[in-house]
This record gives C-alpha cells, structure tokens and sequence, in this order.
C-alpha cells in the first residue's frame, strides 16, 4: 500500500462488523508510520507505528485474524511482517 497524499483519507485496509466494531490498517503519507484504528464495542483506539522508510515509501499491510484476537502486520520489504495488536492465545 502506498499513501494517497492525505492523512483524514489515508489508504488503509479495513474489517467491519457493524458500527462499534472494526479495525484498520493503513499509512500516513510522508510520516513513516503505519496506522492502525479499531472499534472493540463502540470504545475507539488508535495506534501509529513508526517504520523505517523504504525508497518508493510502499509499505505492505495485513490484517490477521485469531480466534479471540487481532493483529496488525506490516513490512516494509513485503518478505518480513511484523505483528502488532493483542497476541493471539
């Protein structure tokens, strides 16, 4: 994925339940960061984890889903993903 050139319409990949409940994942233009957002119950969270910048700023995105968990992958040379979010038990 690469940024569109916003942040309020980043592009992200997302998972939608109903209205309190999803999650996403997505890049921040020029900020080397991957952002992540989710909605557990109507209660809102938000995380940005920095990375390193690669030299077409593209970075490769996952959203995994556990049995009672999700993670947040990313790579920033779409061979190595690194989870992020609750572990999976």
């Amino acid at each position: 994925m690469k940024s569109g050139g916003g942040v309020t319409w980043a592009n992200a990949l997302a998972l939608y339940w109903d209205k309190g409940n999803w999650c996403k994942v997505g890049v921040l233009d020029g900020q080397n960061v991957v952002y992540t957002a989710e909605s557990i119950n109507d209660a809102y969270y938000e995380y940005l984890i920095p990375v390193p910048a690669v030299a077409a700023d593209w970075e490769h995105v996952a959203l995994e889903l556990g049995e009672d968990c999700i993670r947040y992958q990313y790579s920033v040379d779409g061979k190595r993903g690194r989870p992020r979010g609750f572990p999976c038990g």
